[in-house]
């Protein structure tokens, strides 16, 4: 599509999934140059507090969601918080620990949704601390749950 024309840009979700991001990027920009284009690569990556995109990485940019996240904060009053805490409680949550819902919420997915994924992570561990084969499941999905990002 890139050849043709018929894009302008291409967008890299999760790119933090991938086992290498540069080289995968750097492999797209050059074939998208190889077809004659000049690529407008973006990728989905929701930077933290004072991160900033490996500058090997030959995108434009993000797709800014923390730009997005910025402008939300001129449209949400923060008075309103209150009513959104006893929303909360009324459905049975206690903002206190809202925390512990999100590592429960993480959990579920890991166990779930990525217990494939998981499950090859920690079968590739295991060829590292063989001895510890039984317990290398939990303790990745326990890691990547205190992980302060989703």
């Amino acid at each position: 599509m890139v050849a043709t024309g018929s894009v302008d840009g291409l967008r890299v979700d999760h790119v933090d999934g991938l086992a290498d991001p540069g080289a995968y990027l750097a492999r797209l920009d050059r074939r998208c140059r190889a077809a004659g284009r000049e690529p407008w690569l973006l990728v989905e990556k929701i930077l933290g507090p004072g991160e900033v995109l490996p500058p090997s990485w030959p995108v434009a940019g993000t797709t800014g969601y923390e730009a997005l996240n910025d402008l939300c904060g001129l449209f949400v009053d923060p008075a309103g918080r209150a009513a959104l805490d006893r929303v909360w409680r009324a459905v049975g949550g206690d903002p206190e620990g809202f925390a512990e819902e999100a590592r429960s919420a993480k959990r579920l997915i890991l166990e779930g949704s990525l217990a494939a994924e998981t499950g090859r992570l920690a079968a590739r561990l295991a060829d590292v601390v063989p001895e510890h084969r039984g317990r290398l499941g939990r303790v990745l999905v326990e890691v990547a749950c205190a992980l302060p990002v989703y």
